[in-house]
């Protein structure tokens, strides 16, 4: 096998592993360092005080497995824990590349050329950090077809200044426009924008999106596959202590729309972004409520909840149908037309009520009625997102 050696004319890059009770797959994940045809890389592994986790073994490990293209390793263990956003300025803080990413334990880099073709955009000098993709895997590891963000979410990032991508930020219930695991930083302005915020313990990311396009820097999109996410953690892990951190998550979601976006959308009267981003508030809000504890509700519980939140419930449908569109099986609703018309024709009978012309017809008109609205509908949210694409525009 051909040694890769450290070439120290390339900036060193470091790639910030980031732990907690992930020692039975961290081999998996910096094995994907360790192959990296990169040739000058950092590793540094930080660890929040797990019960698992012990520095020798892995710097062993590491030591052991490392190739000549890795320049240093660091592997460093918190006496307490100090959860998500500290450990993360702790690995940046621990390291010394010009350009780095921070990467979960339990993920992994995509293919052996991921840095590599990741540097190439910081070639311009005006790339302060960029955002790719990342492909999620299962938990032990098998590949699926789910790839994030959407293209439709890298499209808007991509055609939008600063200012616009923080537009976008602010009014979503869910940071789907940026995956943390599939951006790299330029070191210079991770420092320049003051790290990550000690007011949040569980969300490094979102809060920094915002702080970074309010500053007037827009974060570049690039179509590059990095990163390998594996299910788990806060956003899908339904263990007892992930959804309890999973609400603070959502708590701390709450507060940075409410601090940090409302008033800028405030300041500028944009009355639009103000209501869409309450909404989004309220988004978060109900998944803090609701979450782990809905499907154990009966159906009377249900429906009481739905009843009380009606009106958040027909925004969140305008939303959707805005975002997506309305979608109308015309066949199917043609068939039943069609069904009750046959039945009205035939006289057919409905025992014990004998013959019931008058309930065909009826549900016949009713059904026409309904299809007749639904295409109608249709018609004016396609109207209606025509004429505030234009607005967009100007």
């Amino acid at each position: 096998m051909m040694m890769r050696k450290k070439d120290e004319h390339m900036p060193l890059v470091s790639i910030i592993v980031l732990t907690y009770l992930q020692r039975h797959i961290l081999n998996e994940c910096v094995d994907s360092i360790l192959e990296q045809d990169y040739p000058n890389i950092e590793i540094v592994v930080c660890d929040d005080s797990s019960a698992d986790f012990d520095c020798d073994e892995v710097r062993d490990y590491l030591a052991q497995h490392k190739k000549d293209n890795v320049s240093n390793i660091v592997v460093y263990k918190h006496k307490h824990n100090v959860e998500t956003v500290m450990n993360a300025q702790k690995g940046v803080e621990l390291s010394s590349g010009s350009f780095f990413k921070l990467h979960a334990g339990d993920d992994m880099l995509y293919q052996k050329d991921s840095i590599s073709r990741a540097m190439k955009y910081f070639d311009d000098s005006q790339t302060m950090i960029i955002a790719g993709l990342e492909r999620a895997c299962q938990h032990d590891g098998t590949l699926t077809d789910h790839y994030y963000p959407s293209y439709e979410a890298r499209r808007l990032m991509k055609a939008a200044d600063a200012y616009h991508q923080f537009e976008m930020m602010g009014t979503q219930s869910w940071d789907e426009y940026i995956n943390a695991p599939s951006v790299y930083w330029r070191r210079d302005f991770f420092n320049q924008m003051g790290g990550f915020d000690p007011r949040y313990k569980y969300t490094e990311d979102w809060p920094m999106w915002i702080k970074i396009t309010e500053s007037g820097t827009k974060i570049t999109i690039v179509d590059e596959i990095f990163t390998v996410y594996r299910y788990g953690g806060i956003s899908n892990d339904q263990s007892t202590l992930n959804l309890d951190i999973g609400k603070q998550h959502y708590e701390e979601c709450v507060r940075m729309l409410k601090d940090e976006v409302l008033p800028v959308f405030k300041t500028n009267t944009m009355r639009k972004k103000i209501f869409r981003c309450k909404h989004c508030i309220r988004i978060l809000e109900i998944r803090r409520e609701t979450e782990g504890i809905w499907e154990n509700w009966n159906t009377l519980e249900k429906i009481y909840w739905r009843l009380k939140n009606i009106p958040f419930l027909l925004t969140a449908w305008a939303y959707r149908k805005r975002k997506h569109g309305l979608t109308i099986n015309k066949k199917k609703i043609a068939a039943v037309a069609v069904l009750f018309l046959i039945l009205y024709a035939f006289h057919v009978r409905a025992y014990p009520l004998g013959e019931i012309d008058a309930v065909w017809a009826k549900a016949f008109f009713v059904v026409v009625a309904w299809l007749v609205f639904q295409v109608g509908l249709t018609i004016c949210m396609r109207i209606i997102n025509k004429v505030l694409d234009l607005q967009k525009r100007n």
